[in-house]
């Protein structure tokens, strides 16, 4: 469902943090206390996810999409944590991006769950959504279990298990 794939993954990364496992405030640097860029280190979760982190629009490039799906989620961020940033933080919304799986590393860091783990728990087992899955969206044959799925457009599901999570 590309891009509506943001909401029903986000729900995975909010419900990490209604477990109390991530702050929705707290900078980067908390994550990646070695992060060198200033701006960067005070990125907060909230803008990671709001895309107000200062990235790139998803029209200026989709370097997320371009990441192999089966490397480490870690080793993703570490990656994207080298796009540079386009404006300051939280001065403007720019749709898309990279931000999003950064936000899903740190979410898998915090619970110490792979991100499609996470997310069967948290979104698709509660809301039964048995016909989908994460993965990637230029990558289907990849499998079902990826490192990396990705966050903003790997959602693979049916209008049936859409419903369930919309309801």
């Amino acid at each position: 469902v590309a891009s509506a794939s943001k909401w029903p993954a986000g729900a995975a990364i909010a419900a990490a943090v209604a477990e109390g496992k991530l702050d929705p405030s707290a900078p980067l640097a908390s994550w990646q206390p070695d992060l060198a860029d200033p701006a960067k280190r005070t990125l907060t979760l909230l803008q990671l996810m709001s895309f107000t982190a200062g990235a790139r629009s998803v029209q200026e490039g989709t370097p997320d999409l371009a990441l192999d799906p089966r490397m480490p989620i870690a080793a993703a961020a570490a990656e994207l944590l080298q796009e540079p940033l386009a404006t300051e933080p939280g001065t403007e919304f720019a749709y898309g991006g990279w931000t999003q799986q950064v936000a899903a590393a740190w979410a898998v860091a915090a619970t110490g769950e792979p991100l499609v783990a996470l997310w069967n728990r948290t979104v698709r087992d509660a809301a039964g959504m048995h016909d989908s899955h994460l993965g990637h969206p230029r990558r289907p044959r990849d499998g079902h279990d990826l490192p990396n799925a990705n966050l903003q457009a790997g959602l693979w599901t049916t209008p049936r298990d859409f419903a369930r999570f919309l309801t």
